[in-house]
């Protein structure tokens, strides 16, 4: 597995466990009725403020950890790695998913709530966790191509 393989498996790690307890946290408070309070909304916007930064710290955190790990293991540097114009495009090839995907679905959840089948609370959820789904395959397209031209 490739240097930019393995960073990608290790961010979709993190990703995908970060999400999962904000889920459970979220879908906690969704079933005890608080986010339909007053206070839902605030709720919402300092959950998201929390994920979004335990995010980036988690991820950091991690990356150092498996540069430091892979340098033990094969004994090179990490900063001898060099971006070409194959990982150049295969970034912008998973970034055009994530941005077709989350735009699809934000302009579906609008015309739900213009329509009036979702609460407001639940359009906020549901964007949040499109952005979470929209990142992770982006990744997953990265690593299918990286694979494909391995």
């Amino acid at each position: 597995m490739t240097p930019q393989e393995q960073r990608l498996v290790t961010s979709m790690a993190t990703q995908i466990t970060i999400f999962a307890v904000y889920a459970i946290v979220v879908l906690g408070h969704l079933g005890s009725g608080r986010l339909a309070e007053p206070d839902g909304f605030v709720f919402i916007g300092r959950s998201v403020v929390a994920l979004m930064a335990a995010t980036i710290v988690v991820t950091i955190i991690i990356q150092i950890v498996l540069a430091i790990v892979m340098a033990v293991r094969t004994g090179a540097d990490d900063h001898d790695f060099i971006e070409d114009e194959r990982d150049k495009l295969i970034q912008l090839k998973g970034m055009r998913v994530s941005h077709l995907t989350f735009s699809i679905a934000f302009v579906l959840t609008m015309i739900a709530l213009a329509l009036g089948l979702i609460a407001p609370t639940i359009v906020l959820l549901t964007i949040v966790t499109t952005m979470f789904f929209s990142s992770v395959l982006s990744e997953v397209v990265r690593l299918v191509y990286y694979r494909r031209e391995a």
